[in-house]
């Protein structure tokens, strides 16, 4: 269970799940070079009354931008990158391809996960009044834009990081 708590200091915890299928970038560095990323998550709090935060990390839990109202914004992210792994790793073993979106409904609201290129993943937190078809229409849209925003600079990001570590 997520619980809400003050954010800690310093960076995520060690033991992140990865998804195999996706080169990984620690993100660390690229974080100056995305300042839309904020806005955008403004956008669709914006455009979803009912949105109640998110965030925007890496396939491997590194958080690039958020807006998550006191829950620690680390541990989501590191929950959102097992979260991934299990459904990319459920979809490919059903046939069903590639992961796109994992929509999971507490009795308090939704948690909405998207893959947004390759390396990045948008997660939504609504409550449970939410139109969730608004809340996919302006996922999808805003993730297509912080895909476009992010690729280039992360998968440059993963290169450095394998240089560095030869």
């Amino acid at each position: 269970m997520i619980r809400r708590r003050r954010p800690k200091e310093g960076g995520a915890g060690a033991g992140r799940t990865r998804q195999k299928a996706a080169p990984q970038a620690s993100g660390q560095g690229v974080l100056e070079a995305l300042p839309n990323l904020q806005s955008e998550l403004k956008s669709v709090r914006t455009a979803i009354p009912e949105m109640t935060g998110g965030l925007v990390a890496t396939t491997g839990g590194v958080v690039l931008a958020h807006d998550t109202d006191g829950l620690e914004p680390a541990g989501v992210a590191e929950l959102t990158a097992a979260a991934l792994n299990i459904s990319a790793r459920l979809a490919e073993a059903t046939g069903q391809g590639t992961f796109l979106e994992l929509i999971t409904r507490g009795e308090r609201g939704y948690i909405a996960t998207y893959a947004a290129g390759a390396l990045v993943v948008l997660t939504l937190f609504a409550g449970p009044d939410a139109n969730l078809g608004l809340l996919n229409f302006e996922a999808r849209r805003v993730g297509t834009r912080i895909a476009a925003q992010t690729e280039a600079l992360l998968r440059q990001s993963a290169m450095d990081d394998s240089k560095r570590g030869q």
